[in-house]
C-alpha cells in the first residue's frame, strides 16, 4: 500500500471570486451518504455534497456533536446509534439547510451474531473449509424483497449463508489459491488486520485464461467486508457479484491479468458499496470495473492508487459513481473512463499525472468534474470519446502540461468550463428535480498544455468563462490557448493564480499556512494550509491585542491540502470590527522532525 498516496493527491478547492457573476445564485443544499448503515468497528460513511448555486462554505452536522466544513467528508462514528445528518451551505446569495432525519444507522459490533474463525496455517484446505462452514450455516432461499438481485441465471444458485469473521493466527505468510471461491451470503468479514497476509495464485497460467475465470473470491450478498490483505497474479481479483453495503478496504494488488475488482459484474446488481484505500500495481485490462448498476444506490471509490492500469476505472451500465481522493499514474495508464447512459459520475479531488489520458468520458454519461489536478498526460488531459450526449461540468481543476488539455472530439457533447447552464442528470438517489440546471463556476487553471489548453472540434460553442489561462485577455486566449468555437472571459493574474502555480511544484515536506484569500476581505475569506502528514491541527484567530477571538479548527486533520472559511465573526457568531487579525496554525503531533510550533499570517477585515 502506498503510504504517501494522500500526500500526492492535491485537493484543489472551490473559490468564488467577487464579481464573477452579475447576481449571486441562491445556494441549495443536497447530499447523500454511502452507505447509510454498518458495524461501528468498520463503518466510516462517505458524505458527498451535490449542492448547487454559488457556495462559499459548507457546514456538516453528523448528529453526534461532530461537524465538518469539508465539501465531501467521511466520518467515523464513535458509538452505535441512529443519527440525523444536516448540511448547511452558504454563499453571497444566502444559505440553505437540508436535514435528513434518522439517516445513519451505526450497528453495535459487540452484538455481531456470528462466530469468529482464526486460520492458524496457510493452506488452501483451511481456507476452503472455513468458507464452506460459513456458507452452510443458516441457509435460506433468496429474499424476493431484497433490493439487490442477481438475474435469472443465478436464482437457483443463490443461498444466503450465515455470516462469520475470518482472522489470521500467523503473520507475513502466503496462502496459495488455485481456484476461485463463491460466497453466497451476508455479513462475511475477512480481515487481515496488520498481519501482512498475502494470497498468491498458483493455478493455471493466469494470463491465458478466458475472461471471468478464477477470481480470488466472488461475493454475492450484503454487508460483506474484505480488508487488509495483499494478493498477487490472479486471472481476476475480487468480484462483488451482487448485494449492498459491501466494503473492500486497504487491499494491495500486484499484477492482475483481467480485472482486479469488479462491481456489478455479469449483469448482477451492486449498490451502496465502497472500494477504499486500495493500491494497484499493473492490470492487463481493467483495474476496477463498474457495470450493470441500478439507479437506487451509489458506489464510491476513495483514496485508491493505480499504477499502470490499462483502464484504472471503467464504468458502463447505469448508476451513480463517486471517485475521489485517488491517484492515477504510469505511462501505460489510459486514465479513468466513464460511460453509460443515465450514469452520473462525480470525479473530485483526484490526481492524474504521467498517464496517457487524465480522464475520458463517453456514451451518454453525465459528470461533475471538480477540484482535480490533471498534469503531464501524453495524449489528453480530459477527452470525450465515442460520445452520445455526454454532459459535464468542469470546475476548479488544474489542467496543465498535457498534450492537448481539454479535448472535445464529437458532436452531442455538452461540456461547460464556466459561465454556462447544463442539465446534469440527477440520479434518483438525490432529492430535487430530474436535472441540475445551474451555472458552472469555472475557476479552472488551464496552462501549459500543448498545442492548446482547450480544443473544440464540435460545431457547438463551448462555454469556458472565469478560468485562468496562459494569457489574460480575451483576444490573446482565443489566439493562443484555444482552438474551435469557445466563449472565454479569462480571469487575470491575481493572487489565486500564484497560489495555483505553487501547487505545481514538488510536494512540500513542511507545514504551510498560505495567505488567506481574498485579503483584505469584507464578508468571507478562505484560509488554506498544507499538512505533510495527519496531525491534530488548531487554526485560531487573534486580534491585534493578542486575544483569541475564534477557533476555526481544533481536531485531527488528514495529510494534504486543506481549507476552511472564516466569515469575519468571533465566538458565539459575534461580528468583529474592522481591523488587522492574525491567523495562527499549530500542529500538536507528527512524524516530521522539529515541526514548527506555530505559523501565522495577517488578515485585514474591512467593513
Amino acid at each position: 500500500m502506498k503510504n504517501n498516496i494522500c500526500v500526492k493527491i492535491l485537493i484543489i478547492f472551490t473559490v468564488m471570486l467577487n464579481g464573477m457573476t452579475a447576481a449571486a445564485d441562491l445556494p441549495v443544499a443536497d447530499f447523500f451518504a454511502v452507505p447509510t448503515s454498518g458495524w461501528d468497528v468498520y463503518y466510516k460513511p462517505e458524505f458527498i455534497s451535490v449542492s448547487t448555486g454559488e457556495i462559499s462554505s459548507y457546514l456538516w452536522d453528523f448528529g453526534d456533536d461532530s461537524t465538518s466544513t469539508e465539501l465531501a467528508p467521511n466520518h467515523k462514528y464513535a458509538h452505535p446509534g441512529i443519527y440525523t445528518v444536516t448540511l448547511t451551505v452558504s454563499g453571497p446569495g444566502g444559505l440553505d439547510t437540508l436535514k435528513r432525519e434518522d439517516y445513519i444507522t451505526v450497528k453495535d459490533f459487540s452484538k455481531y451474531p456470528y462466530p469468529t474463525y482464526i486460520i492458524q496455517e496457510s493452506t488452501i484446505t483451511v481456507w476452503d473449509s472455513l468458507l464452506d462452514a460459513i456458507q452452510a450455516s443458516q441457509l435460506e432461499g433468496p429474499n424476493p424483497n431484497d433490493l439487490a438481485w442477481w438475474g435469472s441465471s443465478y436464482v437457483d444458485r443463490i443461498k444466503h449463508g450465515g455470516g462469520g469473521r475470518i482472522l489470521f493466527g500467523f503473520s507475513n505468510d502466503t496462502i496459495y489459491v488455485d481456484h476461485h471461491r463463491d460466497f453466497f451470503g451476508d455479513n462475511l468479514i475477512i480481515d487481515g488486520q496488520d498481519k501482512n497476509i498475502h494470497f498468491y495464485y498458483n493455478g493455471p497460467d493466469p494470463c491465458t485464461q478466458t475472461e471471468g475465470q478464477d477470481a480470488l473470491i466472488r461475493i454475492h450478498g450484503n454487508d460483506n467486508i474484505f480488508r487488509n490483505v495483499n494478493f498477487d497474479r490472479f486471472p481476476e481479483g475480487i468480484h462483488l457479484r451482487g448485494g449492498q453495503r459491501n466494503l473492500i478496504e486497504n487491499v494491495t494488488v500486484n499484477i492482475i491479468c483481467e480485472d482486479a475488482i469488479t462491481m456489478n459484474g455479469g449483469g448482477n446488481k451492486v449498490i451502496d458499496c465502497i472500494i477504499k484505500d486500495c493500491s494497484f500495481d499493473y492490470s492487463e485490462d481493467k483495474t476496477i470495473m463498474v457495470n450493470s448498476g441500478i439507479s437506487i444506490g451509489a458506489m464510491v471509490i476513495s483514496g485508491c492508487y493505480s499504477y499502470n492500469g490499462t483502464q484504472p476505472i471503467r464504468m458502463t451500465g447505469t448508476g451513480l459513481l463517486v471517485v475521489r481522493n485517488c491517484e492515477f499514474t504510469g505511462s501505460i495508464n489510459n486514465g479513468p473512463r466513464f460511460g453509460g447512459k443515465t450514469n452520473l459520475v462525480i470525479f473530485e479531488n483526484n490526481y492524474s499525472h504521467g498517464t496517457k489520458s487524465g480522464l475520458r468520458l463517453s456514451d451518454g454519461v453525465s459528470a461533475i468534474i471538480r477540484n482535480n489536478m490533471i498534469k503531464n498526460c501524453t495524449q489528453y488531459g480530459i477527452r470525450t470519446q465515442n460520445t452520445d450526449d455526454v454532459v459535464a461540468r468542469v470546475e476548479n481543476n488544474i489542467i496543465t502540461g498535457n498534450t492537448n488539455g481539454v479535448y472535445f472530439l464529437d458532436n452531442k457533447v455538452q461540456m461547460d468550463l464556466g459561465g454556462g447552464f447544463l442539465n446534469i442528470h440527477r440520479h434518483s438517489l438525490l432529492s430535487g428535480p430530474g436535472s441540475m440546471t445551474v451555472p458552472s463556476v469555472g475557476s479552472n487553471t488551464l496552462k501549459g498544455n500543448f498545442p492548446y489548453d482547450l480544443i473544440n472540434q464540435t460545431s457547438d460553442t463551448v462555454k469556458a468563462e472565469h478560468n485562468f489561462w496562459d494569457h489574460t485577455t480575451v483576444e490573446e486566449v482565443l489566439a493562443n490557448d484555444v482552438s474551435g468555437i469557445v466563449d472565454v472571459d479569462p480571469l487575470g493574474e491575481g493572487e489565486l493564480t500564484g497560489f495555483n502555480e505553487n501547487l505545481l511544484e514538488e510536494v512540500p515536506e513542511e507545514f504551510l499556512l498560505f495567505q488567506n484569500y481574498p485579503n483584505p476581505f469584507n464578508a468571507t475569506t478562505t484560509v488554506r494550509y498544507w499538512l505533510p502528514e495527519q496531525t491534530h491541527l488548531k487554526i485560531e484567530i487573534f486580534n491585534i491585542q493578542g486575544q483569541s477571538v475564534r477557533v476555526l479548527i481544533n481536531q485531527k486533520q488528514p495529510e494534504g491540502l486543506g481549507q476552511i472559511n472564516w466569515d469575519g465573526r468571533g465566538e458565539s457568531d459575534v461580528p468583529l470590527s474592522s481591523g488587522i487579525y492574525y491567523i495562527r496554525l499549530i500542529s500538536f503531533q507528527g512524524r516530521i522532525k522539529n515541526p514548527p510550533s506555530s505559523i501565522a499570517t495577517k488578515a485585514l477585515l474591512m467593513k
